[in-house]
C-alpha cells in the first residue's frame, strides 16, 4: 500500500504540475494578448461577466462532488444523484444569469456587459452535464486523462481567443475562448467517462447521507467567495468597470504561480489526506514536509514578483495597464496565503473538520464585509488589496492553532517553517535592490531575467546558509527528501 499509493502520488505531482503550468501558460498567453489589444476599459466589460459567473457558481456549489473524494468505500450508489443534481443546477445557474443580464448590466453601469452575460450564461449549463469525470479521477489519483483533457480544452480555448481577437479585438473573443473551453471540456470528459457514472436518476434520497458535509462546504464555498470577490463587486459598484479590470489583472498576475502550486498540493493533499486521516503520525509527516517544502519555495515567488511588477506589467501588458504594479505586492501576499491554504483545506476537510474550516472563513469574511468600503473611500482599489493582505495574514496564524491541536503538534513546530524563508526575502530584497541600482540596465527584458537570477541564487544561497547556522536538523532533513516523491511518500513511514 505504502509502494504503490507513494508511487501514484509521485507520478500525479509530476503530471499535474506540468500540465497547471502548460495550462496556465496557455491561459496567460490568451489574456494578456487579448488584454493588451483591448485596453482596461473594454478588457472591464468582460470582467463585469466573468465576475458574476463566478459569483453565482460559487454561491451555489453544493460540496457533493467533493463529497464524493471524501467518503471512504463503495461512492457508486452517490454518482448518479449528484451528477443529476449538478446538472439540474448548471441549467438553473444559466436561466438566472440571462434573465437578469440587464439588471446586472445597470447596476455596474455598463450596458456593454448585457449581451456578453447573456452569451456567458451558457457556461454553466454546458458545465453542468459534466459527467464528473475530474472529480472521480482525482479521487483515484489518476491524472493522465485529467492532464489530456484540460491541455487540449487550454489549447482550443487560445486558438478561438487568438482568432476571434484578430477579426475583432474586443470583449467577445474572450466569450467565444471560455465558451469553447466548457464545451471540448465536457464532450471530452463523456468521451474518457466510464459509461456507468454518466447516467441520471430521479432518486436523491443518497444525497442526505452526505448532505452534511456538501452543506459546509456550501458555507466555505459562499464565504471564500464573500473573501475572494466582495473587492471585486465594491470596486465595480463604487468605482468603474475599468478599475475592476485593472483590479483582476493584478489578483491574475499575482497568483500566476501560486494558484497553480496550490492546486496541484490541494488536488494532491485532499484524496492523500483522506486515505491516512485515521492514522495520526502519517498525517503529521504529511503535511509538515510538505508544508515545509512549500513555504521554501513559494515565499519567495511573492517576494520576486513584488520586486519586478512594474517590469512584468510593462512587458506582458503595456503602459496601458501600470495602474496594476501597485497592487502586486499587497495581493502577492494573499496569493501565498491562499496557496498555504490548500493543503490546510484538505487536512480539515480530510479528518472531517470541515465546520471549523468553514468558521475561519467565515470570519474572514465577516472582517472584509466591515473593513472593505471604508478602505476603498480612503485608498481605492489599493485599500481592497491591503485589507485583503492582512486579514489573509491574520487568519493564517488563527488556523495553525488548530492544525497544532489536530495533529498534536506544537504550535512552534507547525509554523517555524515559515522563519527562514522570511528572514532570507528580506536580506534578499535588499541586496538584489543595490545590485539592480548599481548595474543600470535600460532593457526591460534583460533587467527582468537578470533580476530573477541574482534574487533567487541570493535568496537559496541565505536560506541553506541560515538553515545550516540556526536549523542543521531542517537542513538535513531537506537535502534528504528535496524530492516531489519524498513529501508524500514519506507520510506512509
Amino acid at each position: 500500500m505504502k509502494t504503490d499509493l507513494g508511487k501514484a502520488i509521485l507520478k500525479g505531482g509530476i503530471i499535474l504540475t506540468l500540465s497547471r503550468l502548460l495550462n496556465r501558460l496557455f491561459s496567460l498567453i490568451r489574456i494578456f494578448t487579448i488584454a493588451r489589444w483591448i485596453g482596461p476599459e473594454s478588457m472591464g466589460i468582460f470582467s463585469v461577466a466573468s465576475l458574476i459567473l463566478a459569483t453565482i457558481e460559487q454561491v451555489s456549489a453544493s460540496g457533493f462532488p467533493h463529497s464524493l473524494i471524501q467518503k471512504q468505500g463503495d461512492i457508486s450508489r452517490f454518482i448518479p444523484p449528484v451528477r443529476t443534481f449538478q446538472a439540474i443546477r448548471g441549467v438553473f445557474i444559466g436561466l438566472l444569469l440571462f434573465t437578469s443580464s440587464s439588471f446586472i448590466a445597470n447596476f455596474f453601469n455598463s450596458p456593454e456587459s448585457s449581451s456578453i452575460i447573456k452569451i456567458i450564461s451558457l457556461v454553466p449549463i454546458i458545465n453542468g452535464f459534466e459527467p464528473l469525470f475530474f472529480i472521480l479521477s482525482q479521487k483515484e489519483l489518476k491524472f493522465e486523462k485529467i492532464v489530456i483533457l484540460q491541455i487540449s480544452a487550454s489549447i482550443i480555448g487560445l486558438l478561438v481567443g487568438l482568432f476571434c481577437a484578430y477579426l475583432d479585438p474586443s470583449p467577445w473573443c474572450l466569450i467565444w475562448s471560455v465558451l469553447s473551453v466548457s464545451l471540448s471540456t465536457t464532450i471530452g470528459a463523456h468521451i474518457l467517462s466510464s459509461r456507468a457514472n454518466i447516467g441520471f436518476t430521479l432518486n436523491f434520497k443518497p444525497l442526505i447521507e452526505i448532505l452534511p458535509f456538501g452543506l459546509w462546504m456550501l458555507v466555505i464555498s459562499i464565504s471564500a467567495l464573500i473573501y475572494t470577490k466582495l473587492g471585486d463587486w465594491i470596486i465595480g459598484s463604487f468605482l468603474d468597470v475599468t478599475s475592476l479590470a485593472i483590479y483582476q489583472m493584478a489578483f491574475l498576475i499575482c497568483t500566476i504561480a501560486t494558484y497553480e502550486i496550490g492546486s496541484v498540493i490541494s488536488q494532491l493533499s485532499f484524496p492523500v489526506f483522506s486515505k491516512i486521516q485515521d492514522n495520526i503520525n502519517k498525517l503529521q509527516n504529511a503535511f509538515v514536509k510538505s508544508f515545509c517544502i512549500v513555504s521554501i519555495m513559494t515565499i519567495p515567488t511573492a517576494a520576486l514578483l513584488s520586486f519586478t511588477s512594474y517590469d512584468i506589467v510593462l512587458i506582458s501588458l503595456g503602459s496601458d495597464w501600470l495602474d496594476v504594479a501597485p497592487l502586486i505586492p499587497f495581493l502577492s501576499i494573499w496569493g501565498i496565503c491562499s496557496l498555504f491554504a490548500g493543503p490546510q483545506s484538505a487536512l480539515f476537510k480530510a479528518i472531517g473538520e470541515v465546520k471549523i474550516w468553514a468558521l475561519t472563513v467565515i470570519f474572514m469574511s465577516l472582517i472584509l464585509l466591515i473593513g472593505i468600503i471604508p478602505m476603498v473611500n480612503l485608498y481605492g482599489t489599493k485599500g481592497v488589496c491591503i485589507l485583503i493582505a492582512v486579514v489573509g495574514l491574520f487568519m493564517q496564524f488563527i488556523r495553525y492553532y488548530y492544525i497544532s491541536n489536530f495533529l498534536n503538534l506544537s504550535y512552534f513546530n507547525v509554523i517555524k517553517h515559515l522563519v527562514l524563508p522570511i528572514v532570507s526575502v528580506i536580506i534578499t530584497f535588499s541586496f538584489t535592490h543595490y545590485i539592480i541600482n548599481y548595474l543600470f540596465i535600460n532593457s526591460l527584458h534583460l533587467r527582468l531575467i537578470v533580476t530573477a537570477f541574482i534574487f533567487l541564487t541570493i535568496y537559496f544561497s541565505t536560506t541553506f546558509l541560515l538553515m545550516i547556522k540556526f536549523d542543521p536538523l531542517l537542513y538535513n532533513e531537506i537535502l534528504k527528501r528535496f524530492k516531489i516523491r519524498n513529501v508524500f511518500i514519506n507520510a506512509d513511514s
